[in-house]
């Protein structure tokens, strides 16, 4: 069996982890409504919950990706587009495994 990696970059370095456990462990952070709260964090016709659940949403891929915090001191660290690209790329990732049928 191959291993499953999914590359992504955490503020400081790209870095390398266990998709199926970064998504589980992201499950658990957003309590089970990962896609909802990304439907939600998207939603520009309702700007305070977009607000709101951008703020969560990234918040939780911070602590599951173990992303370093944006320092504005240093221009280190994770930015926003940083995270949007670690949760675009995951569920790509998952996309792609899909529709090659290796789900």
């Amino acid at each position: 069996m191959e291993r499953a990696i999914f590359q992504y970059f955490n503020g400081e370095k790209e870095t390398f982890g266990d998709p199926f456990a970064l998504w589980r462990q992201l499950w658990l952070a957003c309590d089970g409504q990962v896609r909802q709260w990304i439907d939600y964090a998207s939603d520009e016709s309702s700007p305070l919950r977009l607000a709101e659940y951008r703020g969560k949403l990234f918040d939780a891929v911070h602590r599951v990706f173990k992303m370093i915090p944006y320092d504005p001191t240093t221009n280190a660290g994770a930015q926003e587009h940083h995270v949007e690209a670690a949760i675009q790329g995951l569920l790509e990732f998952f996309i792609q495994k899909k529709t090659n049928g290796e789900t």
